[in-house]
C-alpha cells in the first residue's frame, strides 16, 4: 500500500515539476531539459503503475477474515487488554 501511495504522489508531482520547465520563458541548459523531459516521462509513467497496484489490490484481495488465526484465552490482545 505504501508503493502505491509514493507512485500516487510521485506521478502527478513529476508532471507538476516538468510541466513548469518545459514552459519556463528563460533559456533552458541541458540539466534543465534533461529533468523536464524524465519527469515528463516518469510522471505518466508512475501514475499509471499507482493505479494499477491499486486495481491489483481491489480486485484481487490476498487475505480474507477467515484466514487470521483466532486468539486464544491468554493471548495478550494488541491493546494490552487480556483476550476472554
Amino acid at each position: 500500500m505504501a508503493t502505491v501511495t509514493v507512485l500516487g504522489t510521485l506521478g502527478p508531482v513529476a508532471m507538476l515539476v516538468s510541466s513548469a520547465l518545459i514552459h519556463t520563458p528563460c533559456e533552458a541548459g541541458l540539466a534543465q531539459r534533461l529533468v523536464a523531459w524524465t519527469g515528463a516521462v516518469v510522471g505518466p509513467v508512475a501514475t499509471g503503475a499507482a493505479f494499477g497496484l491499486l486495481a491489483g489490490l481491489v480486485l484481487t484481495p490476498s487475505i480474507a477474515v477467515d484466514d487470521l488465526t483466532r486468539p486464544r484465552p491468554g493471548d495478550v490482545a494488541p491493546v494490552r487488554a487480556p483476550v476472554r
